[in-house]
């Protein structure tokens, strides 16, 4: 599955479905302009990788966030990054 999130014209939060039940992966791709930047969320106090607070960040190189991209897989609990 391939998510493109449009963050041209302003920044935006997207909530990631719940990690509980999802098997696979998912991609998520920034479409940013500027320092424009996509949050990443989570539902039920889940965590992305380490980041125990369950939001990333996502974005161009003007942004400063860590990736444009980011592939997550879940382990029927939280998201890890592939």
């Amino acid at each position: 599955n391939v998510v493109l999130i449009d963050a041209t014209s302003a920044p935006i939060t997207q909530v990631l479905p719940t990690a509980v039940g999802f098997t696979g992966k998912i991609t998520l791709e920034a479409i940013t302009a500027g320092a424009n930047l996509v949050t990443l969320t989570t539902v039920s106090s889940q965590t992305i990788g380490l980041w125990a607070s369950g939001a990333l960040q996502i974005g161009n190189t003007l942004s400063g966030a860590p990736y444009s991209s980011v592939t997550l897989i879940s382990d029927n609990t939280n998201w890890g990054i592939a």
